[in-house]
């Protein structure tokens, strides 16, 4: 519920329901919630109560100028003021003086440091009522249709300025062309695989098996290509063909699929020009290339003996 929504944006929730659920007891809103029913409106219409406590320290720091025999008096042990001297001698005229009157050397030390503490809580309370309205005046039209037209209007307006927006066109025209590059890439495919059969039935000279071998490597690489984009195809409908990233890759597929099938294409031509020229098999060897394309059949006089006694038979009762 708190996720926050790209495209639906309408569906997102308020900030402070945002907050609470980040900050606040998420088992306390999920049991409000279920008891609510999972009712969206009430939950959020529900008395949202923060409490904000301020803590706030008083610290009450003893320090002044005083000599080493001074220090001693207090109580201080000698690492103790060997430390003190050490610090305010290193801080320099800002730490460190002549007493004025007997010109003993002082240090500007802290004694000690006391702290108060002080907590305040304070609370506030929002309350967001669903407002109940009896009679909505904007649902008795009557025959009054102004307003109804008015909005019409305005989606109509709204619908020409997005479809004649540059960036827009420009996707949808990459849409149509990838839909027919797809169906081009599939009719090529099948063109070059009707011509490998038709090496592979009627030619049998060493030529045949360069350009089959040839062939198949340019059906592997149309094949490749139309997955590419069929995948481009795929990732637009996803993303509703409305993203520069799906653009650009689909632009950059086409265009490596056009090399491809350009090559595949100029090599089909010079085989179909070629093929006169070629060495062809007899119609004994066409059958067996037949044969060994398609499923062998059973003949008449390989079928089983049991079911030709029983023909027989009923021919002898008849």
């Amino acid at each position: 519920m708190v996720a926050p929504k790209t495209k639906r944006k309408e569906l997102n929730s308020p900030e402070y329901v945002k907050s609470e659920w980040k900050d606040g007891d998420r088992d306390a809103m999920a049991e409000l919630l279920t008891r609510l029913n999972f009712d969206k409106e009430s939950f959020f219409n529900e008395i949202l109560v923060i409490v904000k406590k301020k803590k706030s320290y008083t610290v009450v720091i003893d320090e002044g100028w005083h000599s080493e025999s001074e220090l001693k008096e207090l109580g201080w042990t000698a690492a103790k003021i060997q430390g003190a001297k050490s610090r305010c001698m290193a801080l320099g005229d800002s730490h460190t003086r002549r007493n004025a009157y007997d010109g003993e050397l002082e240090f500007f030390v802290v004694l000690s440091e006391k702290a108060k503490r002080t907590e305040e809580s304070s609370y506030e309370e929002e309350h967001r009522k669903r407002q109940k309205v009896d009679h909505d005046p904007s649902s008795d039209l009557g025959t009054n249709f102004s307003a109804l037209d008015a909005r019409a209007t305005r989606e109509a307006e709204e619908k020409k300025k997005q479809v004649e927006t540059p960036q827009v066109t420009k996707y949808l025209q990459t849409k149509e062309t990838l839909k027919k590059f797809l169906t081009s890439m599939m009719s090529k495919a099948g063109k070059l695989r009707h011509l490998v059969r038709d090496l592979k039935k009627s030619y049998c000279d060493s030529a045949t098996a360069t350009c089959l071998k040839t062939l198949e490597t340019h059906i592997a690489d149309v094949d490749k290509h139309y997955d590419r984009c069929n995948e481009s195809w795929a990732t637009g409908e996803v993303e509703d063909f409305g993203t520069e990233e799906w653009y650009k890759q689909a632009e950059q597929r086409m265009k490596d699929a056009t090399f491809v099938c350009a090559k595949a294409t100029a090599y089909e031509t010079k085989i179909r020009n070629a093929k006169k020229y070629y060495e062809k098999k007899g119609p004994a060897e066409q059958d067996d290339a037949m044969d060994h394309e398609l499923p062998k059949k059973k003949k008449e006089s390989e079928k089983d003996p049991k079911k030709n006694k029983k023909d027989k038979k009923s021919k002898k009762d008849k």
